[in-house]
């Protein structure tokens, strides 16, 4: 799966993802590499980041469903608020 960061520039294939997580003092759904991190988007509130978070692992969960594998040419794309 791809995600599609809010902003359109960044395409990051999920299976090199290390953990996707809400960052509450900034309400900003955050992805790690490693060590490193990159803000995917930023809302309003921290129950929009988590709808957000949930919308990610429900996609990523269908696929696993659907195909019996995670590699296939679904694209989340993080949506503005």
């Amino acid at each position: 799966m791809l995600i599609l960061n809010q902003k359109k520039n960044i395409v990051i294939n999920f299976l090199n993802v290390s953990s996707v997580y809400v960052q509450d003092k900034n309400v900003q759904v955050l992805i790690t590499f490693m060590e490193d991190s990159l803000i995917l988007g930023k809302y309003n509130t921290e129950e929009r980041a988590k709808e957000v978070l949930n919308e990610i692992i429900e996609l990523y969960k269908n696929q696993i469903n659907k195909y019996h594998f995670t590699y296939v040419n679904n694209v989340y794309e993080m949506p503005k608020e």
